[in-house]
This record gives C-alpha cells, structure tokens and sequence, in this order.
C-alpha cells in the first residue's frame, strides 16, 4: 500500500513533540533517577560548637545568638554549663545524648524556647531548679516543636510545654525528675516512644486538650499519669508497669476545673503487656 511520505513525517514530528512534552512533564520517564537527595537537612548554615576548628564557638548560647532562622547548632561531645535561650527557629543538635551535656547547675531552666519550629536532639539535659516552673526544657507559648532522642534527667520539670500547640516529643529518656512531664494548656501534641521512669509524677496533663499520648513506657514513677482538667486526650497503647499487668489502665484526675472536686478517669483501653524496645 502506498504511504505517503510528507504525511509520514509530519506524524514522525508530532510524535517527538508529545514524547518531549511527556518527558518535561515528568523527568523520571525515560531516565536513571538518583535516589539519593542531595538537599541538605537544613537550609540554612550550620554553626559548630565545642570543636578545635576555627571559628567554632565555645559556648552554645554564643552560637544561638549568632545564628539566624532555619540554621542548625551543633554541639560536640562535652560538657555545657550553661542556661540556653533560643529565641529563633533552629535546630540544636548534640553529637551525642550519652556524653553531649547541657547542665544548669540546680537552678532556672536548662533550655528555655520562645520561638516556633525549633528541634532539639541529641543531648543529656540536666539538673534544672527545682521550683515552678523550671524544667529541663520549657516551650512557652510556642507552635511546631520536636523534642526527639533526648536525656532529661534531674530537673524539677523534665520537660514543660506551656500553653503550646502542635510538639512532638518522642524516643527521649525522662528519669529522676519531680515531675517528667508537665503540660500546661496544650493542644494537639504527641507524646510517643518515651521512656517515663522513676519520676514522681510520670506526665501530669493541666488543662491540656486534643493530645495523643501512645506506646511510652511508664516504669517506676510514684504515680505514671494524672491530670487537672483534661478534655478529648487520646491515651492508648502504653507500657504501664503494675502489680497486674493485663485489663485497661485507670488514670485517675480531676476532668472539668470548675468543678475542682468532682474526680474521673481516663483509660488506656489497650495498655502494651511488655515494655517496648525504645
């Protein structure tokens, strides 16, 4: 059958156009895609603390001053006496939980945040005061927060979020303190993957609305959760250490503030039967 050429070639034409539209449209059609990101964790610079380098600086509060919105502080294995304030949305990260140190020396708070969208990870954070309301890290009036793999030990609050909304707190250490955790006018933050131990108070919930508390370990606190006005909290799938470890766990509190002596409860409907491997 005879074909005709100019009609051929203007079909040929037509053919690579949408081929090349196709391929501007989604540039993984036809090519070896890397994997790999290349965009770094953070868009901002990276200022280095406690290192032999120049221009590292010696203390972290030095380093946070000097830094500016979306930057990381990175913090060498040593110890820090210090009490930091971060005011500016970075992330601070140690280099290591177990041997990078952040120490208040028994009073105020060891880490003090004002700004949205700060993470903090990697460090043993130590020996705040004692009185209300000094913690090993408080967050105060604050939104997007990730506190992550983390010590906090010896410190009259562990960790304080006062009035905050939306913070992560996961995979961190939280022993020998008054209270572990002390939440205060929070809202829609999750608690997941921590181990809550030997605190006199494991989490006391103040006011505190719409969080989800899951798969934490809770071993030897005087008492492991309670609460002082606490509405539409999600607290399920917990390791709760007991003298019968099977049922529903009961958490005792007050539920409703204007009505301070009516108590109630709240239950974990599907408590872990064995600690998790955090």
């Amino acid at each position: 059958m005879y074909k005709n050429p100019v009609l051929l070639n203007k079909t040929l034409v037509i053919g690579i156009i949408f081929l090349l539209i196709g391929l501007l449209a989604n540039p993984s059609i036809g090519a070896i895609v890397d994997r790999e990101s290349k965009i770094p964790l953070s868009i901002g610079k990276t200022l280095y603390v406690g290192g032999t380098g120049p221009g590292n600086y010696s203390t972290i509060q030095e380093a946070i001053d000097n830094a500016s919105d979306l930057d990381t502080v990175f913090v060498y294995s040593g110890a820090y006496p210090e009490h930091v304030k971060i005011h500016i949305s970075i992330n601070l990260v140690g280099e290591n939980k177990e041997s990078t140190i952040i120490d208040a020396g028994g009073s105020g708070d060891v880490i003090y945040v004002t700004a949205d969208n700060v993470t903090i990870t990697g460090f043993s954070i130590i020996n705040s005061g004692s009185n209300w309301p000094e913690a090993g890290i408080e967050l105060h009036f604050i939104e997007h927060c990730i506190i992550t793999g983390n010590i906090i030990r010896n410190c009259g609050h562990g960790i304080l979020p006062y009035v905050t909304m939306d913070v992560k707190i996961s995979w961190n250490t939280i022993s020998d303190n008054d209270f572990g955790l002390y939440s205060v006018k929070t809202k829609y933050c999750n608690i997941t993957k921590n181990i809550i131990q030997n605190n006199r108070r494991g989490i006391h919930l103040n006011a505190a609305s719409f969080n989800e508390i899951k798969e934490n370990n809770f071993i030897d606190n005087e008492r492991h959760l309670d609460f002082y006005g606490a509405f539409r909290n999600k607290i399920d799938g917990n390791f709760w250490q007991r003298l019968i470890n099977f049922g529903p766990k009961f958490l005792f509190g007050v539920p409703l503030l204007i009505i301070p002596i009516l108590p109630g409860f709240i239950v974990d409907w599907h408590p872990a039967s064995e600690p998790f491997d955090i």
